[in-house]
């Protein structure tokens, strides 16, 4: 074999080999899963897909492990979901609170309840929304998760 048939094959190899690993950057870090939720498409930390409504009617997104559940309102007063959550749990014998954490111009709000430490509640305003995200069993990452909806 020539000298300049191996130079091209080993061009051509060169080719391939860079595409093939552009290929799997790009889907490895370029490519996130989306999810419905309302009107809007929302991007889903890395590892999470969509796994239906659960029985509030409330997109769920799994990793496998832990649930998380989203909502969205056509509205902007992210304060008023929160409160109304608040206003729910007066009728039973669990002791809820509400947090605020401000990030520029806009607000989270973070609900506590001391009776049941794993059902954590989010509010937030994005665009012309209110989003509510929220779970039930305990996944200590559900800060990060938030900012990650927050700031997407």
């Amino acid at each position: 074999m020539s000298l300049s048939r191996k130079l091209k094959l080993l061009v051509l190899l060169l080719i391939i080999v860079i595409l093939i690993g552009g290929l799997f950057v790009y889907l490895n870090f370029f490519n996130y899963e989306t999810v419905k939720v309302g009107s809007s498409e929302l991007v889903l930390p890395k590892g999470y897909h969509d796994d239906g409504f659960n029985e509030f009617g409330a997109v769920s997104i799994t990793n496998g492990r832990n649930h998380i559940f989203l909502l969205e309102f056509n509205d902007t007063d992210a304060y008023k979901h929160a409160n109304e959550y608040l206003l729910s749990k007066n009728d039973t014998n669990e002791s809820v609170y509400l947090t605020q954490f401000d990030l520029g111009n806009r607000t989270i709000y973070k609900s506590t309840n001391f009776q049941k430490s794993s059902n954590v509640h989010y509010w937030f305003e994005k665009g012309n929304k209110s989003y509510e995200i929220y779970k039930w069993d305990g996944n200590p990452k559900m800060d990060d998760i938030v900012m990650f909806f927050f700031n997407s």
